[in-house]
């Protein structure tokens, strides 16, 4: 009797060990697949950190995650605080998003990544200029990896060199802009109007072109002079149009420096002053010839 009870104690007992036996091991299977999870999900936050670009990945055009980059590109505290957010809360308005959605989903079903250069929001509320690229990516938590770079200063440099030609074009004096070996790289329409050159005509020329034989000699080694040592000239020279006529000319030219103090370029004033000579001289021929 005994005997038979202890045996059933031990197969109860076997039973027992071998269901917890499972269960620990089906437990520290789980804790093995979360701890490599966990660390996957860690590398592949490290990754994401290690570009230098914004990079986020949607799923159904949420932020799953998102690096320390894109944060700080569309003004929120950290990578955290991008999750859960739709992306279009950072087009500029509700049509630039349908049209996005819509050039994206052609460029995906074409196999082809899809690139845009758009104005977006920041959370903060300032607008800024984005270059993104994105492509479909199969995987269970995201479906699109997204490329962020910050295009604003750009932008806002084309927008000053289209304000500056703009305001070049608009000037009636002749403007030059030339390198620092003085070969000419830009002329505006006044220039042009002045002398009769186009700016093709000029490219890559220097200004030698609009001396000619009473062009006084004494001025062009003072000019030549000024140039050689970076610095600037004022003065009147005697100068030639295209078609062999002549006007005095008040020329201007001063030295642009880049950010390190080297010279790049020179940019000249031309303003003809001819009429006003021969006013002067007039007033000059009265004055002694009364």
């Amino acid at each position: 009797m005994y005997h038979t009870e202890l045996h059933s104690f031990d197969s109860a007992l076997q039973q027992l060990l071998k269901t917890m036996s499972r269960n620990i091991s089906s437990g520290l299977d789980r804790i093995d697949l979360m701890r490599r999870e966990s660390e996957s999900q860690a590398l592949n936050q490290s990754m994401l950190e290690s570009t230098t670009v914004g990079v986020v990945l949607t799923r159904n055009n949420v932020v799953f995650r998102a690096n320390r980059r894109a944060a700080d590109i569309l003004g929120v505290a950290g990578p955290k605080a991008l999750e859960g957010i739709r992306a279009s809360a950072f087009y500029g308005d509700p049509d630039a998003g349908r049209w996005l959605a819509r050039k994206t989903y052609e460029a995906f079903a074409d196999n082809r990544r899809a690139i845009f250069e758009i104005p977006a929001r920041r959370m903060d509320g300032r607008r800024i200029w984005l270059r993104l690229e994105g492509a479909p990516f199969d995987h269970d938590d995201y479906d699109e990896i997204w490329s962020l770079i910050d295009q604003t200063e750009q932008h806002q440099a084309i927008e000053q060199q289209t304000l500056l030609a703009n305001a070049m074009s608009s000037v009636q004096e002749g403007v030059i802009i030339t390198d620092a070996q003085q070969r000419i790289v830009y002329v505006n329409e006044g220039f042009h109007a002045l002398t009769g050159y186009t700016f093709k005509q000029m490219h890559g020329r220097t200004c030698k072109l609009l001396q000619g034989p009473d062009s006084n000699p004494e001025t062009v080694q003072r000019i030549h002079a000024a140039l050689q040592d970076k610095g600037a000239f004022v003065g009147e020279i005697l100068n030639y149009r295209k078609d062999g006529s002549t006007f005095w000319n008040l020329l201007t030219i001063n030295p642009i420096r880049d950010a390190q103090g080297r010279l790049s370029h020179y940019v000249g004033v031309q303003r003809d002053i001819t009429d006003l000579r021969q006013l002067n001289a007039r007033m000059e021929h009265l004055a002694f010839h009364d």
